[in-house]
């Protein structure tokens, strides 16, 4: 049963995975894929586009058990395509995840300096960091995300190859799967809470 990991990152990768899921809602197939997995990564909470592809992603998960749950109707047409959380696969080690379409970075509300441990490093690393990083990205707290800052995002999203759910992937990979990623370089800009359109 080959199955296709989407690890959609940020607001960008939000927005491509809800383009997908509407998709495969009219009725597309993904080629030689019996089963989509995707992960939403996205340290801001309050991120709309994040917020409204999770919702769409319960809904088409909801819809396509209600029609095709029971095994007795063959899957094609709308909603056939199978889409699961990593949880819900079902091998090896899945009871340690929680059953969600979105990657925990375990609540992250600190300024990206503490993150680092800025005051614990040696006085030549911090002069690196100084160089590699303003004062600006370094006071920026990260539960917002990384607002047109893919340096600090690098660094945070480092963290993500060691998580449970890498380390689950990995070893729950079988011949015939993909993992797939979509991300922005950019990210984007912090902006002023108010604008005019």
């Amino acid at each position: 049963m080959s199955k296709l990991f989407i690890f959609a990152v940020g607001g960008t990768g939000a927005r491509v995975l809800r383009s997908l899921t509407m998709l495969l809602a009219s009725g597309v197939r993904i080629p030689n894929c019996d089963q989509v997995v995707p992960v939403l990564i996205d340290p801001d909470t309050q991120n709309g586009d994040v917020t409204r592809t999770v919702a769409l992603l319960k809904r088409y998960a909801r819809i396509h058990e209600a029609l095709y749950g029971d095994g007795q109707k063959e899957k094609t047409g709308f909603f056939s395509q199978p889409m699961n959380t990593l949880a819900h696969l079902n091998t090896g080690g899945s009871e340690e995840l929680r059953d969600s379409f979105v990657y925990d970075f375990g609540g992250i509300s600190q300024p990206f300096r503490d993150y680092l441990k800025y005051n614990d490093l040696s006085v030549e690393s911090q002069g690196l960091v100084d160089l590699l990083f303003t004062q600006d990205s370094l006071a920026a707290n990260l539960d917002v995300g990384f607002r047109g800052s893919p340096n600090v995002g690098s660094v945070v999203l480092n963290a993500v190859v060691q998580s449970k759910e890498m380390r689950y992937l990995a070893q729950s990979l079988q011949e015939g799967d993909r993992a797939f990623f979509i991300s922005s370089i950019l990210g984007a800009p912090a902006r002023p809470a108010s604008r005019c359109w």
